[in-house]
């Protein structure tokens, strides 16, 4: 079973809970898990001021600036 060794940051209670229901879920499900915790993860209201120490803080190529170069205007 995948367990995941969380960021010091998130309180035991919801670790506990996403763990729990993270292990009743099968392969589609988690895909499924992923996909709603990344689109919560853009919502800025449930942002850290700080990402979790040892996290990539690199902007993506597509993040909101868009396109760097080459890319539609």
């Amino acid at each position: 079973m995948w367990k995941a060794s969380p960021p010091p940051q998130i309180p035991t209670d919801a670790q506990d809970r996403i763990t729990t229901a993270l292990g009743k879920l099968n392969n589609a499900g988690m895909e499924k898990a992923a996909d709603a915790v990344e689109i919560i993860a853009e919502v800025p209201r449930y942002q850290r001021s700080q990402p979790p120490e040892g996290m990539d803080t690199a902007p993506s190529l597509d993040g909101p600036e868009g396109p760097q170069e080459g890319g539609e205007r």
